[in-house]
């Protein structure tokens, strides 16, 4: 499903990403240290210091099982370790955030075309 999902979204600006064993926690301290350690770092560094620095902001999240939360995705389209705790918290302000009961396995091209319906018109506040 993942190799149908980024042909499809292939040109479009658009990103599709899967993350396994990522720890928000770990990445928000990377970028902290690293400010500590830079002579006159600015707020606008903190997100190129971030391991996920690569990673733009999220746009949806899809969190597939029974789960209402983004601090322990195992069988999602995103998993992290609980201890790390966050998805992308950096990332993640202004996302918009769809559940499904199924479990990723039976997650189908159909429901990634509903996420994606549900949210294309909704009116991102940027903070506000």
């Amino acid at each position: 499903m993942a190799a149908e999902a980024e042909a499809r979204t292939a040109g479009g600006g658009r990103e599709f990403t899967l993350m396994f064993g990522y720890g928000g926690r770990k990445d928000i301290m990377a970028a902290a240290r690293g400010l500590l350690h830079q002579e006159g770092a600015k707020v606008e560094d903190f997100p190129r210091l971030l391991l996920s620095a690569h990673v733009a902001e999220v746009d949806l999240l899809i969190r597939t099982g029974c789960e209402q939360n983004s601090s322990y995705v195992n069988a999602g389209m995103f998993a992290t370790n609980w201890s790390d705790g966050g998805l992308l918290p950096y990332q993640m302000v202004n996302t918009e955030v769809r559940f499904f009961k199924k479990c990723w396995p039976a997650f189908s091209v159909v429901d990634l075309d509903l996420a994606l319906e549900s949210c294309a018109d909704a009116r991102r506040m940027g903070g506000a």
